[in-house]
């Protein structure tokens, strides 16, 4: 008994399979797919700006948010109120490995980052003094959004969720005045 796919059955097997990719190329353009990489960077670049309204239009209104902690942030407005305490620690911002698929209204955002975090170090002199030393970290991670086509065309993010790796490496420690 032959067990080979006749040459017929063969050639139509890859004209659906052509096909399919031809449609499904229509479902999310190279528009759509530009679209979302620029969302890609307006997400990191609002948040190294401190800007957690930009940041925030980002979402839409119903949008979740899983933080590293573990918490879920419900709307727009809690990822705004989380954005500015986050944005205010984040001085520089780096992404790479970004992927962007989707099919139809939905689409995902894939990609690592890098971020440069600023804060004020934990005082364990016991002595009184008037600089505060400012530690600087990177947290390098994973990121994965879920964006929907809005009725106007643009994409905004329903889902949102990040990793870091588990230990922040100390980039550089300063001391500023605190008067500053």
């Amino acid at each position: 008994m032959n067990t080979r796919p006749s040459p017929l059955i063969a050639a139509a097997a890859m004209v659906l399979v052509t096909l399919a990719c031809a449609q499904r190329a229509d479902e999310f353009s190279v528009t759509d797919r530009t679209a979302i990489a620029q969302a890609s960077n307006q997400y990191l670049t609002a948040l190294t700006a401190g800007d957690a309204e930009a940041y925030a239009q980002l979402f839409t209104d119903d949008a979740q948010q899983l933080v590293e902690t573990g918490g879920m942030l419900d709307g727009r407005s809690e990822i705004r109120s989380y954005a500015e305490q986050m944005a205010s620690t984040i001085v520089d911002s780096e992404s790479s490995n970004i992927l962007v698929d989707g099919s139809g209204g939905l689409a995902y955002r894939w990609m690592d980052y890098s971020l440069t975090t600023r804060r004020t170090a934990p005082d364990t002199s016991g002595v009184e003094s008037d600089t505060t030393a400012m530690v600087s970290s990177t947290i390098e991670g994973r990121l994965l959004s879920v964006y929907e086509r809005q009725d106007d065309g643009t994409w905004l993010i329903v889902a949102d969720t990040w990793s870091s790796a588990a230990v922040e490496r100390p980039t550089a420690q300063a001391t500023e005045s605190a008067s500053s």
